[in-house]
């Protein structure tokens, strides 16, 4: 009897674990941290697939900070030969596909705004500067629906690796691909 109560127990606690863990899970989101401060980008999520030239297919994801479109936004892009992207670890440094990821930290377009990704490496590469922190983004998801994952990097004002740089770290991603 003592076994079939501890059964019926742990029974309950892993179908309620279970459930409270995927329904939370579910939230579409981009979070991360910005030199330390947390920051999230949870409005206006969108996520979309499209061939940019092709043979290259691209994923790009977006956020903004608030509805107000004054507020900080965030983005994302991943471009891949003759496929769209799968799971996996995009590096900056990697030949054969390009990242890049922005932010503006008001959301006016008339600053620039803080990037990453493939093109400031070569710019920094040319230049004869050697970036600590790449831009790491690691696909955990991909379906036709959806996309999740992880990314972090240095972020150079004006995708100028001379400029003021914004470390991020901790980001995290899960986006509905409309």
């Amino acid at each position: 009897m003592r076994f079939l109560n501890l059964t019926i127990i742990l029974l309950y606690i892993l179908i309620t674990g279970a459930c409270s863990k995927s329904s939370s899970s579910t939230a579409y989101h981009i979070t991360c941290k910005i030199d330390g401060v947390p920051t999230s980008f949870n409005v206006n999520i969108k996520g979309g697939r499209q061939i940019w030239s092709y043979p290259v297919y691209q994923t790009i994801i977006s956020g903004w900070q608030t509805a107000d479109s004054s507020s900080g936004n965030f983005g994302i892009a991943i471009a891949t030969q003759d496929t769209i992207n799968n799971v996996g670890n995009y590096i900056d440094t990697t030949v054969g596909y390009n990242i890049g990821s922005s932010f503006l930290s008001d959301g006016r377009y008339s600053q620039q705004d803080y990037s990453a990704g493939s093109y400031l490496y070569v710019l920094a590469h040319g230049a004869g500067i050697d970036l600590q922190n790449h831009l790491v983004i690691k696909v955990t998801l991909s379906t036709a629906h959806e996309i999740k994952g992880t990314f972090n990097g240095d972020f150079y004002y004006g995708a100028n690796p001379t400029l003021a740089k914004k470390t991020i770290t901790d980001g995290d991603f899960y986006v509905k691909i409309e």
